[in-house]
């Protein structure tokens, strides 16, 4: 059976971010029909190391965050368990995703907030 939410926190909290893709190449590797699915899981877990590194705690907004538009039952099930989570206080995205902008309060209603060119993934 593949591991939740749980697990994966389990395996951040224990043995950092390397215990954290661990866990999602084992996942991957134990069913090698869902190993698609924890491609993108991996996947966010790098783009999020920044934030991830140090911190456990922020492991359920940056999966919930960054799984939320790829679909699928393993990044559904995760962002299901993920935004369930409740051992810490987390924000989440005012936007649909981490991929977008993040809309920041202004006057007189909402504004986008630009990204940094260096905190997204560029075409090639």
């Amino acid at each position: 059976m593949a591991p939740g939410f749980d697990a994966l926190l389990d395996a951040h909290t224990n043995g950092g971010v390397a215990g954290l893709l661990a866990a999602c190449a084992d996942a991957g590797a134990s069913d090698p029909g869902a190993a698609r699915g924890w491609r993108p899981v991996a996947d966010a877990v790098r783009l999020g190391v920044h934030a991830l590194t140090g911190h456990p705690e922020r492991l359920a907004g940056q999966l919930a965050g960054r799984l939320a538009e790829v679909g699928g039952p393993v990044a559904a099930t995760l962002v299901d368990q993920a935004t369930a989570w409740r051992g810490a206080p987390w924000g989440t995205p005012w936007g649909d995703s981490l991929g977008y902008s993040l809309a920041v309060p202004g006057r007189g209603g909402s504004h986008r907030a630009r990204r940094h060119p260096a905190c997204h993934v560029r075409g090639q």
